[in-house]
């Protein structure tokens, strides 16, 4: 009877042994998107729209150049997005609730494909409290960006949240085909005009403004 009692505490440590071997290695696996071939595809949305990612057991990434911001000391995830239309888009790091993960850095990278090669054209940090936010005009409809998350020093290890957005449309007098008609008044009546999402207008640069005087002539 003793043998049987010995062998069914042996298998019992056994069976405990292994469930707590699974439960260590699922605690310390990388994340999925530890690198651009698991990158998480971020929907671009009209408002924020979260998605929860981690950094626990998150690696450093060899090939992409190493991020121009945010003390990059590995322990980066990967996200990627398609261009909407319009070819703006804003991509927002910031706190996931009580998560200890207070200050994160991002950095966007072009590539034609998950191999590369990559271009970073914007690094973030610091933006939005201490976390990141990053918007860019001006991008191919339909091209996907990289996005590369970290905290920054990589001393920090928890949950955060990432969302992609539409930054808002342009003002209707944002070049000089759409100007708004200022009527000429007695007095001065005020037009409220904004320049909030106002982009670069492209042309000749003028040094200097003509007045005309009373009679005609320009000076």
């Amino acid at each position: 009877m003793r043998p049987l009692v010995s062998i069914a505490r042996k298998i019992i440590r056994l069976m405990v042994l292994a469930v707590v071997c699974m439960a260590t290695q699922r605690a310390f696996a990388q994340p999925a998107n530890n690198d651009p071939c698991g990158a998480v595809l971020l929907l671009v949305n009209a408002a924020c729209v979260n998605t929860t990612g981690t950094n626990v057991a998150a690696t450093a990434t060899a090939g992409p150049p190493a991020p121009t911001c945010g003390n990059y000391l590995g322990g980066d995830v990967w996200y990627r997005l398609l261009v909407p239309a319009g070819g703006s888009i804003t991509v927002t790091g910031s706190i996931n609730g009580a998560s200890p993960l207070l200050d994160g850095a991002k950095a966007l990278y072009s590539a034609a494909a998950r191999a590369g090669p990559f271009t970073q054209p914007a690094c973030a940090d610091d933006v939005i409290g201490l976390m990141p936010q990053i918007t860019l005009t001006g991008q191919t409809p339909g091209a996907t960006l990289w996005i590369r998350f970290w905290e920054y020093g990589n001393n920090v290890f928890n949950t955060f949240n990432i969302c992609a957005t539409m930054p808002p449309p342009a003002p209707a007098n944002d070049n000089p085909c759409r100007a708004t008609t200022l009527p000429v008044n007695t007095t001065c009546v005020y037009t409220t005009r904004t320049n909030g999402t106002a982009t670069a207008t492209a042309g000749e640069a003028f040094a200097g403004y003509n007045t005309v005087d009373s009679d005609g002539n320009t000076a």
